[in-house]
């Protein structure tokens, strides 16, 4: 994939990304599900998020494969990444801060992907903040102020059980 094809795509979406974004900053009276476990939770502004940046993505690029979050765990299972472009859509990264009001929430979009590799950015967030490694982002644990501790101690197992230090 070329830096232009990369840059092709960027240019289509990035519109797309931020009224989605709009959308689910305007978000109210959200209603909650968990998904198999208590501490991964899921919105309809999460479904449609991704539903529609999918749809619209097929429309200019019908042969690209798709990874989206919410299909994914509706489905039980992840599409197998191959040689084709594919993107990957996690529509609301935090849904657990999102569904907080008041909270900072982090908004994420992952580039055109192939053979596991691709550009990253986040176009929501002008003070962009990332780790720069798998071996860093492991470091990291996210505690919201307001969880309960049911739901708090089922996130630290599911961190501690993935390498965090």
């Amino acid at each position: 994939m070329s830096e232009q094809e990369i840059q092709t795509y960027f240019d289509y979406v990035l519109p797309l990304v931020k009224k989605s974004g709009k959308v689910i900053l305007e978000a109210k009276d959200i209603e909650i599900e968990t998904k198999e476990e208590i501490y991964d939770l899921v919105t309809i502004y999460d479904r449609k998020v991704e539903e529609v940046l999918i749809e619209e993505i097929k429309k200019k690029f019908p042969s690209h494969k798709f990874i989206g979050e919410e299909e994914s765990s509706a489905k039980s299972r992840v599409s197998e990444l191959t040689d084709d472009p594919t993107w990957i859509i996690d529509p609301i990264d935090g849904t657990a801060n999102f569904v907080r009001p008041g909270v900072l929430i982090v908004r994420e979009a992952g580039g055109a992907v192939k053979d596991s590799s691709g550009k990253e950015f986040d176009i929501m967030n002008p003070n962009f903040i990332a780790t720069a490694s798998k071996e860093l982002l492991d470091q990291f644990l996210v505690v919201e102020k307001q969880a309960d501790e049911e739901r708090l101690a089922a996130m630290f197992v599911k961190k501690a059980n993935i390498g965090c230090k």
